[in-house]
C-alpha cells in the first residue's frame, strides 16, 4: 500500500510538471505526447541531451526545456512503473484472497480437529473412570474374598477342634466300654463253667432221687406217718419256689421290655443308615453337576480366550481421515460415520506402538484374561469349599448323633451282661438251694425207709402233686432259660452288628480324614494361587498405573498401529545423545568408585600416617595415575568438540570478513556512483569523505561527544561533526560550512552543496 501512495505521489507530481510543460509551449507538450513509447524515448532524449552537451551556448530558455522534457519522460516512466505496480498490486490482492481461503479452509481442519480432539479427550476420561470403577469393585470383591476365606479358616478351625474333641471323647468312652466288655465276658464265661458244673451236680442229684424213690417201694405205706415238720419244710420250699416264679416272670417282663427299647434302637439305627446312604447319592449328584458345570465354565473360559485372540476386523490405519473419506474407505452410510469418527479420532492423535510394544501389551491382555479367569475359578473353588464345608458341618452332626446312639447300645450292652450275670446268679442261688433241698429229702427218705413207717395214699398223693408241680418249675425255668439265651443271643448279634457299623464308622471316619487332609491340601494349594493371584494383580495395577501415566504424558502407543519417522529426526537424535551421554556418566562414575574403592583400600592398609606420607611423595605422579580414564576421555573429547567448533568458527568469521570486504567494496561502489563521493571508515569512528570530481575537497567527520544520548532520539539532531577539512574545495567553501554547518546543522545539505559546486567547476574544466 505504501507503493501504491508513493507511485500515486509520484503520478501527481508528473501530472504537475506535464501541466506547467503544457504552460510553456504547445509544441513542447506535442513533441512530448508524439514520443511516448520506450525506445524512442530513450533515443530522443540522448540524443537532445547530447546536442544541449555540446552547445553550451544555448539560452536559459533551452535549458529550461530541457528540463521540462525531462520531467515528461520521468512522469511517463513514473506512469508505466505505476501500471506495473497496479498489475503487481492486483496479482498480490489475488494471492491475499487465495490465502484468506486457505487460511478458512485451514481454520475449519482447526475446528474440526478441535472437536474431535475434545471428544476424545472425554472419552479417555469416561474409559479412565470406568477402570477406576472397574478396579475399585475388583477390589471390594477381593476384600470380601479374602473376608470370607479368613472366616471359613476360622470356622473350619473351629470345627477342626470340635471333631478331635469329639473323637477324643468317643476313642475314650469306646476304651472304656471295651475294658468293660472284656471283663463282662470273662465273668459270663466263668458263671457259664459255674452253671455248666452245677447242671451236672442236680443231674447226679435227681438220679440219686430217682434210685432212692425206686429202692423205697413201700414208700406208700409210710407217707401217712409223715411229721408234721416235713408238711411244713414242703410248704416253705413251695412258698420259696412261688416267690421265685414272681421273680422269674418280672425279670421277663423288664428283659421283653428292653428288648423292644433294642428293636426300636435298631430301627432309629437302620433309619439313620438309610438317611446316609440318601446323603451320600446326593453328594454324588451333586459332585456329578459340579463336574459338568466346571466343564461348562472351561469351555466358557476357552471360547472367551479365543475371542480376545481374535484379531479385530474394525482396526484399521491410524492416519488421520476425514469423515466422508473414512466412509468412502469403509464402505459406511453417513449415519454411522459419526459413529465412527469418534474411534477413528481417538486413533488419530495417540503416538504409534512399536511391535515390542505391541506384543508386550498383548501379552499383558492375555495375562489379564488369565487372572480373571484364574479369579473366577477361585471364587468357584471358594464356593465349592463353602459346600464341603456346610457338607462336613452335618456330617460332623451326623456323626455326633450317631455317636450317642452308639454310646447308647454300648451302655445297653453293659447293662444286658450284668442282667446276664445276676440271671446267672440268680441260677446258681436256685440251683444250690434245689441241692441242698433234694439232699434234706433223701435224707428225709433214707430215714423214713429206715423207720419203715406207715404210708398214707394221701402223703403219696401230695407228694406226686408236689412232683409235678417241681417238673412245671423246672420247666418253666428251661422255657425262661432258653428265652433268656435267644434275647442274649439278639444282643450278642446287635453287638456284633454295632462293632460292624462301629467299623464302618471309622471307615468313614477314616474317609472323612483323608478328605479333611485332601481339603486341607488343596486349600493351601488355593491359598498359593490366591497368593500368586495378588501378586500378579499388583503386578497388573502397576502395570495399568504406568499405562496411565504413559497415556495422559501422550507416550502410549495403542496395538496395531505403526510410528513412521525420519532416520534423523531431533526427538531420536536427542534420544541417542541423551543416552550416550548417561551411559558415559554411568561409566564415569563406575570408574570413579572404583578408584575410590582402591584408594579406600590402601588407606586401610598402610594407615593414616603412611597414606598422609605417601601422598606427599605422590604429588608429582601423573593425572592418568590419579583421574579414571573415563573422565580423561570425556575431557578429551569435549576439548576436540570445542576445537571443531572453534575451528567451525574461525572459518565462519573468515567467510564473513570476505563477505563483509566485498559487501563493503559495493557499497563504497555504490555510494561513489550515487552520491558522487568517497567514502573511509576510520577505527576511532571518523569517516572521511572525498568528492569525485575534487579530489582535494575532502572533508573529515567525527562522533560529536558532547552531544547528550537523548539527542540522538531527535530527528534533526547531529551526532557527527566537521574535524577537518583538505586544500581543495569550492571558493565559497566557509560560507557553506557557516550556513549549513553552523546554523542548518545539516551535513547531507553541505555535502550536496560541495558536489554540486565540484561539479560544476569539473564541467566548467572539462568544457575548457
Amino acid at each position: 500500500m505504501s507503493t501504491t501512495s508513493n507511485s500515486s505521489s509520484l503520478f501527481t507530481s508528473s501530472s504537475a510538471s506535464k501541466s506547467r510543460s503544457n504552460n510553456l509551449s504547445a509544441s513542447t507538450s506535442g513533441s512530448s505526447s508524439s514520443i511516448l513509447t520506450k525506445g524512442g524515448l530513450k533515443r530522443d532524449r540522448d540524443t537532445f541531451s547530447s546536442e544541449l552537451e555540446r552547445d553550451s551556448s544555448l539560452p536559459n530558455t533551452k535549458r529550461h526545456l530541457r528540463t521540462t522534457i525531462n520531467n515528461n519522460l520521468n512522469a511517463a516512466a513514473v506512469e508505466r512503473k505505476l501500471a506495473i505496480l497496479q498489475t503487481n498490486c492486483a496479482e498480490l490482492e489475488k494471492k491475499v484472497r487465495e490465502k484468506d481461503q486457505r487460511l478458512d479452509l485451514l481454520e475449519k481442519d482447526r475446528r474440526w480437529l478441535n472437536d474431535r480432539e475434545t471428544e476424545e479427550r472425554e472419552a479417555r476420561e469416561r474409559e479412565g473412570k470406568e477402570a477406576r470403577e472397574r478396579e475399585v469393585k475388583l477390589k471390594h470383591e477381593l476384600a470380601a474374598a479374602k473376608i470370607s476365606l479368613s472366616n471359613l479358616e476360622v470356622s473350619h478351625a473351629e470345627l477342626q477342634d470340635a471333631h478331635s474333641k469329639l473323637e477324643r471323647s468317643r476313642n475314650h468312652e469306646i476304651s472304656l466300654l471295651k475294658t468293660q466288655l472284656e471283663e463282662t465276658q470273662k465273668q459270663a464265661m466263668f458263671l457259664e463253667a459255674r452253671v455248666e458244673e452245677e447242671k451236672n451236680a442236680a443231674k447226679i442229684a435227681a438220679s440219686n432221687i430217682a434210685s432212692a424213690s425206686s429202692s423205697t417201694p413201700s414208700l406208700s405205706q409210710s407217707t401217712s406217718s409223715i411229721p408234721d415238720t416235713d408238711n411244713r419244710l414242703l410248704t416253705a420250699e413251695l412258698k420259696r419256689q412261688a416267690t421265685y416264679l414272681r421273680q422269674l416272670e418280672s425279670t421277663n417282663t423288664r428283659l421283653n421290655a428292653d428288648v423292644v427299647v433294642l428293636k426300636s434302637d435298631n430301627a432309629i439305627l437302620r433309619d439313620r443308615n438309610a438317611t446316609v446312604e440318601v446323603l451320600k447319592e446326593e453328594k454324588r449328584g451333586l459332585e456329578s453337576r459340579l463336574k459338568m458345570k466346571e466343564v461348562e465354565v472351561e469351555k466358557l473360559v476357552r471360547e472367551v480366550v479365543r475371542r480376545d485372540h481374535r484379531p479385530s476386523s474394525s482396526k484399521r490405519s491410524s492416519l488421520p481421515l476425514n469423515p466422508s473419506t473414512l466412509a468412502t474407505h469403509l464402505g459406511l452410510d453417513q449415519d454411522d460415520v459419526d459413529a465412527s469418527v469418534g474411534v477413528n479420532d481417538s486413533l488419530q492423535d495417540l503416538p504409534h506402538p512399536t511391535v515390542k510394544e505391541i506384543s508386550e501389551l498383548a501379552a499383558l491382555r492375555l495375562e489379564h484374561a488369565a487372572l480373571l479367569d484364574q479369579h473366577g475359578t477361585t471364587l468357584s473353588e471358594l464356593a465349592a469349599l463353602r459346600g464341603e464345608k456346610e457338607a462336613l458341618l452335618q456330617q460332623t452332626s451326623s456323626r455326633g448323633n450317631l455317636a450317642v446312639p452308639e454310646v447308647h447300645s454300648q451302655n445297653i450292652i453293659t447293662s444286658n451282661l450284668q442282667i446276664q450275670l445276676r440271671l446267672k446268679d440268680e441260677e446258681l442261688e436256685t440251683a444250690l438251694k434245689e441241692l441242698a433241698f433234694l439232699e434234706a429229702a433223701v435224707a428225709r427218705l433214707t430215714s423214713d425207709s429206715n423207720s419203715s413207717l406207715h404210708n398214707d395214699a394221701n402223703t403219696v398223693a401230695e407228694v406226686k402233686h408236689y412232683q409235678a408241680l417241681f417238673n412245671d418249675a423246672k420247666r418253666l425255668n428251661a422255657d425262661l432259660r432258653s428265652e433268656i439265651e435267644t434275647a442274649l443271643n439278639k444282643l450278642r448279634q446287635h453287638s456284633e452288628q454295632d462293632i460292624e457299623t462301629e467299623k464302618k464308622n471309622e471307615e468313614r471316619d477314616q474317609l472323612l480324614q483323608d478328605q479333611l487332609v485332601k481339603m486341607r491340601t488343596e486349600l493351601q494349594s488355593e491359598k498359593v494361587k490366591r497368593e500368586e493371584l495378588e501378586k500378579s494383580l499388583d503386578t497388573v495395577e502397576q502395570e495399568l498405573f504406568d499405562l496411565r501415566g504413559e497415556v495422559a504424558g501422550g507416550r502410549h502407543i495403542p496395538p496395531n498401529t505403526r510410528v513412521l519417522e525420519m532416520k534423523d529426526n531431533p526427538h531420536a537424535e536427542w534420544e541417542m545423545s541423551h543416552t550416550a551421554v548417561l551411559e558415559r556418566l554411568k561409566g564415569e562414575n563406575q570408574a570413579l568408585l572404583k578408584r575410590l574403592i582402591d584408594i579406600e583400600a590402601v588407606l586401610k592398609e598402610a594407615g593414616a600416617a603412611q597414606a598422609s606420607q605417601a601422598s606427599e611423595t605422590k604429588s608429582d605422579v601423573s593425572v592418568s595415575t590419579l583421574v579414571p580414564r573415563e573422565s580423561l576421555d570425556i575431557v578429551v573429547k569435549d576439548k576436540e568438540d570445542l576445537e571443531d567448533v572453534l575451528k567451525q568458527k574461525e572459518k565462519r568469521l573468515l567467510r564473513l570478513q570476505q563477505v563483509f570486504k566485498a559487501k563493503s567494496a559495493e557499497f563504497r561502489e555504490a555510494i561513489e556512483s550515487i552520491m558522487g563521493v568517497k567514502l573511509a571508515f576510520y577505527p576511532n569512528g571518523q569517516v572521511r569523505v572525498t568528492s569525485l570530481f575534487d579530489l582535494n575537497a575532502s572533508f573529515v567527520f567525527g562522533p560529536d561527544k558532547t552531544v547528550k544520548a537523548s539527542s540522538q532520539t531527535e530527528p534533526n539532531g547531529m551526532n557527527m561533526q566537521l574535524v577537518a577539512t583538505g586544500e581543495g574545495g569550492p571558493q565559497d567553501l566557509p560560507d557553506m560550512m557557516r550556513y549549513w554547518i553552523e546554523t542548518e546543522a545539516c551535513i547531507p545539505g553541505f555535502l550536496a552543496s560541495i558536489t554540486l559546486e565540484c561539479y560544476e567547476s569539473s564541467k566548467r574544466l572539462r568544457a575548457t
